[in-house]
């Protein structure tokens, strides 16, 4: 049955009701939307993640089963809930005060009362790897859109897309801007997609593989060079590194190596070091990480002070490192994947531990490459690490 608004006609018996009901046949018959349908917005995470008890998910109307059946791969329950701000000039929560102002952030009890109105939202963890966002990371988040307005209590976490590096209390007494001056790259951590099908070679990088904006374009333009018959697929296995990545990256190279106690000086010819410390142009930035033990914790806190000095160990944290696996390719492959970087103006090479081709992509006119061709900062044509 159609919903209509039905009037008496009596009420309208004079000229003056007459018009007043045309006035509200044309405001009736208008619809109008400010947001234009918006269903994704980004948001920053305001409080650190909670999981949700398998009652607490059902009450949320969130399932922790699979549609087999089985419980999904998080030992514990996967569904986790905390609370975002909406950003955007045209962001719902433009209202409220924002608890990242330094105006306000000095009293912690009316920051804390202020993160209380903004919004839930839940996300439900998949994959072998369950890890919620952190304060001050950014994410999108999903609305629920009825007639007339949004759901401002709970929406549904999509995805990360920038990951917040910095170890200051997220609401100190400094405000919340610290937390994005402390970001490596802010737009290097939005994933960017890659075309697939057709009939050139499909690049696929595995899950958690972020794509930066140069590297979609070197893939796009690498892609239309390699013809399907050529190569089926190609893997990328790493793409952008925060500094806890590029740690891990490094703690397999040096276990592969042997390379697990701290070094004083520039590694011998005989020493399990010397492969590593070979594959970098500034001597003094890969010094400085192997001269801790090989744990990611200590590599870490490096890592970030060089980050913090502009010092990047690797292409990979600027946006400019890709490493393509090998284990499906045969050496002609190989060589085909190298030939057509370096005709593209980048750098590869081939590396066995473990085994992959690294490649360096030419610099751009982006902000992220610009960044790049900093004479401050310490890089390598030719790493994976």
């Amino acid at each position: 049955m159609s919903r209509r608004n039905y009037v008496e006609w009596s009420q309208f018996n004079d000229p003056e009701s007459g018009l007043e009901l045309i006035r509200k046949s044309i405001r009736d018959g208008m619809q109008y939307d400010g947001f234009n349908d918006q269903r994704v917005w980004q948001a920053m995470v305001l409080t650190p993640c909670r999981r949700l008890t398998d009652l607490e998910s059902a009450c949320y109307g969130v399932a922790n089963k699979t549609s087999t059946g089985e419980i999904m791969p998080c030992p514990q329950s996967p569904s986790f809930i905390f609370k975002v701000r909406l950003l955007g000039d045209n962001s719902p929560h433009l209202s409220l005060p924002d608890p990242c102002n330094l105006a306000l952030n000095s009293d912690r009890k009316y920051v804390e009362a202020l993160i209380e109105l903004h919004m839930d939202v839940i996300m439900v963890a998949a994959g072998p790897v369950c890890q919620p966002p952190a304060e001050g990371d950014i994410i999108q988040v999903q609305l629920k859109h009825s007639d007339s307005s949004y759901d401002l209590q709970i929406g549904q976490h999509i995805r990360t897309l920038a990951k917040n590096t910095s170890e200051e209390s997220f609401l100190s007494d400094q405000g919340c801007s610290l937390k994005f001056e402390a970001f490596d790259d802010a737009d290097l951590y939005v994933d960017q997609p890659l075309p697939t099908g057709g009939s050139k070679v499909d690049i696929i990088p595995l899950d958690g593989v972020v794509i930066s904006k140069d590297m979609q374009a070197f893939l796009i333009n690498l892609r239309a060079r390699i013809p399907k018959s050529d190569i089926s697929m190609m893997q990328v296995t790493s793409g952008v590194r925060t500094a806890e990545a590029q740690a891990r990256a490094l703690k397999t190279k040096r276990e592969i190596n042997g390379c697990n106690q701290g070094i004083a000086a520039a590694p011998g010819g005989d020493s399990p070091c010397k492969p590593i410390y070979d594959l970098y142009r500034n001597k003094g930035v890969v010094m400085d990480v192997l001269g801790v033990p090989n744990e990611i914790g200590l590599m870490k806190q490096v890592l970030e002070r060089q980050i913090a000095n502009k010092q990047f160990m690797s292409p990979h944290m600027k946006g400019r490192g890709i490493d393509f696996r090998t284990r499906n390719l045969s050496q002609g492959q190989v060589d085909q994947i190298i030939e057509t970087t370096r005709a593209l103006g980048g750098t590869a090479i081939y590396e066995p531990d473990p085994p992959h081709i690294h490649v360096t992509i030419p610099a751009s006119d982006s902000s992220n490459s610009a960044r790049a061709s900093n004479p401050g900062n310490a890089d390598h044509d030719q790493s994976a690490s």
